[in-house]
């Protein structure tokens, strides 16, 4: 079993769109842009077959982890939470929480490109392509914590 309806867990997102939005609702405080109101959502990349990349957006938050189900069907996480905010397809990810803060750096830049099924982030570190996630959320046993070198080691979504 793969993680892909836990994400929602994380923090009970995938929101919809409305005047919140962290991005300033686009040029001019009109709204917000298109991009804005598509990236609101649940999104998912897998990295193998028991982990996967996560995603989960609100109209002003976000939580980026990865999920990796053990086999005894909890799932071990590394997360990170904050606020967004997007400037044409530069996306910008200021972490106030991290399970891993000593391997979370407080601000993510990213390129981004989006749709209403498929998102991308690029940077110096590589391309991350998700999909949308459409399961249902589910339930189980999920603690937070760091993955270093494969060895996960528990510890609690803090802040910085």
């Amino acid at each position: 079993m793969k993680p892909l309806a836990l994400v929602a867990l994380l923090i009970g997102c995938g929101g919809s769109a409305g005047p919140g939005y962290a991005g300033g609702g686009g040029s001019g405080g009109t709204g917000p842009t298109q991009d804005e109101i598509l990236l609101v959502g649940n999104w998912i990349s897998t990295v193998n077959s028991s982990c996967d990349e996560a995603f989960d957006v609100t109209a002003t938050e976000f939580v980026f982890a990865v999920l990796c189900v053990n086999a005894d069907l909890s799932v071990d996480a590394q997360a990170q939470k904050g606020t967004w905010s997007l400037s044409g397809s530069t996306l910008t990810l200021a972490n106030a929480q991290a399970s891993c803060p000593a391997a979370t750096a407080k601000t993510d830049v990213e390129a981004i490109t989006v749709s209403a099924s498929s998102l991308s982030f690029s940077d110096s570190a590589g391309i991350i392509d998700f999909a949308r996630n459409t399961a249902a959320a589910g339930s189980g046993a999920l603690t937070y914590g760091c993955f270093n070198a494969g060895v996960f080691t528990p510890s609690p979504l803090a802040p910085f």
